[in-house]
């Protein structure tokens, strides 16, 4: 059962995530740099960091059922490895690696 939701960036797209999820009674956790982030600013529980601490991704993975990206400037590869870890992240990292590469 899905509670608490995990979001790699907290800006607009973390924001309105943030404003559907809260009403249907999901606690939501995201990383961002930015202090008080937008998704903060509605109600998102927020791990402050780099997009691409992994430190700070692994604490989002741990604290979460489902892990999702609003966000393509983040560490691909270590998303992958929470899927090989039992991790869900959707959507798959892997179509993530395709949109880092512009030319695929």
């Amino acid at each position: 059962m899905i509670e608490r939701i995990g979001i790699v960036g907290g800006g607009q797209l973390g924001q309105m995530l943030t404003q559907a999820a809260k009403p249907l009674g999901f606690e939501v956790l995201v990383v961002d740099p930015n202090e008080n982030s937008p998704a903060a600013q509605v109600g998102a529980d927020q791990i402050q960091a780099k997009l691409t601490d992994i430190d700070a991704i692994a604490d989002l993975a741990a604290s979460t059922d489902v892990i999702t990206w609003e966000i393509e400037h983040i560490p691909a590869d270590f998303l992958i490895s929470l899927v090989e870890g039992g991790k869900d992240v959707q959507p798959s990292p892997i179509t993530l690696l395709m949109i880092q590469d512009k030319l695929t």
